[in-house]
């Protein structure tokens, strides 16, 4: 993925943005393992915008995704993770709370 980044950053936006809710769900599944993988700011700048993208969705595709990407995050920026989260603790789905914040905690889902 980063060996293409502006390819692979022009669809995720795109994904994140688009009508069909499977787009919109890769546009943040797409990024877990990578942002797992890799302490590359890149990524979890994208992962971070766009959860911000779809944090309001109710959807249990999207909140669901939103609360794995969250913790695939967890890895390698453990502290950006804890920050937005308490920014955006209103705004999230309470499962990505509930479930991040256990990560976080315990180092579990």
């Amino acid at each position: 993925m980063l060996a293409n980044w502006q390819v692979w950053e022009k669809i995720i936006t795109k994904f994140s943005r688009d009508k069909n809710i499977h787009k919109r769900r890769a546009s943040l599944v797409l990024l877990a393992n990578p942002v797992r993988q890799s302490s590359d700011a890149r990524l979890v700048k994208i992962a971070l915008t766009s959860i911000d993208q779809l944090k309001g969705e109710n959807d249990i595709l999207i909140t669901k995704a939103v609360s794995w990407l969250l913790r695939a995050c967890i890895k390698n920026h453990r502290g950006m993770v804890r920050k937005y989260l308490e920014s955006n603790l209103d705004n999230l789905p309470s499962i990505a709370v509930r479930e991040t914040n256990c990560k976080l905690l315990t180092g579990k889902k």
